[in-house]
């Protein structure tokens, strides 16, 4: 996994920083983003004026940095985003909360 990588990202002078959800913590898509944009705001005041951060995102951390990306595209200048789990939630994000469709043969 990404966690793996952290020491060879380090090495090659990036400023790591993980976040991370308690598992307890049910708010949806939208407030994690709001979350993690003020987080990384407030810790990390020079990514905007360094054009923004890699953000790596692996499984259904992905929904939420695509999202990050698109509400707060200064913070982010590049996605890296491994074995992503891109539907996930995405839905339910912009308030659909139905998950079928039909089609016919």
């Amino acid at each position: 996994g990404v966690r793996m990588q952290i020491p060879a990202l380090i090495a090659a002078g990036y400023d790591v920083r993980c976040l991370r959800v308690p598992p307890g913590n049910r708010e949806g898509w939208p407030a994690l983003t709001r979350a993690a944009a003020a987080l990384l705001r407030g810790d990390v005041p020079s990514i905007v004026s360094a054009g923004g951060a890699t953000v790596v995102a692996e499984s259904f951390f992905a929904p939420l940095a695509l999202m990050l990306a698109a509400e707060a595209p200064e913070l982010v200048a590049r996605l890296v985003l491994v074995n992503p789990a891109i539907g996930a939630g995405l839905a339910s994000a912009e308030g659909d909360s139905s998950s079928s469709s039909s089609s016919e043969a």
